[in-house]
């Protein structure tokens, strides 16, 4: 069974810059993460609705849809709370949202699933070291627990701790995207938000000179700067 810290997947991968991957087929992950001689029995996703801002609500919410659509993936959601925090630069107080529950409720999943008996192995998607104590409870339960790192998102005891370890990189996530558009039998089918879309997408968007002069300037610099190019193809596309 897999268990998923959404915020710390996303805060990873926001870290890295790739926004263009955040339109993520998390069943195929973690099949993607599974032996061959493994059988996936289940993938909870945990995770919060953001309320603020609104462009965020908006692009979580055409995602949520996405995975609903998708299937194979349960979501669990905390809740985002407002807070008054100082600000460190003049200590005026401003509002802050944070995440709550979301770990509680992975941690309480785990354990629980595992004191059930319903999984020999469980796969663990966070770098989180909260973690670090549930997942003892559950290898005293007689499990065995997988760690699968997000980018940017590493905690070497909570590694050290698990069974097993492994990191999240580029390449896994590029290959298990969602389909853009998702079909559904009823409904309008459902587009990755602007945001997320891949460079590629963007270009294809473009008039046929605009087209042409983005792919001369991306065949013409390496790769690890077309990240730096999503800017210059937004205001070609007036966004």
């Amino acid at each position: 069974m897999a268990y998923i810290d959404g915020l710390n997947v996303y805060q990873g991968m926001s870290a890295k810059g790739w926004r263009d991957l955040l339109w993520l087929d998390y069943r195929s992950l973690c099949e993607d993460l599974t032996y061959p001689w493994q059988h996936l029995e289940s993938v909870k996703y945990f995770t919060a609705h953001r309320r603020h801002p609104p462009e965020s609500y908006a692009r979580q919410e055409i995602y949520f849809n996405a995975l609903d659509a998708r299937g194979g993936v349960q979501r669990i959601e905390g809740k985002f709370e407002k807070n008054k925090v100082p600000c460190v630069h003049c200590g005026r107080m401003t509002e802050s949202f944070r995440e709550r529950r979301t770990d509680v409720n992975l941690a309480s999943h785990l354990v629980g699933d595992a004191a059930h008996d319903r999984f020999d192995l469980a796969l663990l998607i966070s770098g989180d070291s909260d973690f670090i104590e549930p997942v003892r409870q559950v290898q005293l339960l007689g499990k065995k627990v997988k760690l699968a790192r997000p980018p940017s998102r590493r905690s070497d005891e909570l590694g050290s701790t698990c069974n097993h370890m492994t990191d999240i990189r580029k390449n896994h996530l590029a290959r298990n995207q969602l389909p853009n558009p998702i079909e559904r039998s009823k409904g309008n089918p459902i587009k990755c938000p602007y945001g997320w879309l891949p460079l590629q997408d963007k270009i294809e968007l473009m008039s046929d000179s605009n087209r042409q002069t983005m792919n001369e300037i991306r065949s013409s610099v390496h790769e690890s700067l077309h990240p730096s190019l999503h800017g210059l193809a937004d205001r070609m596309l007036g966004q």
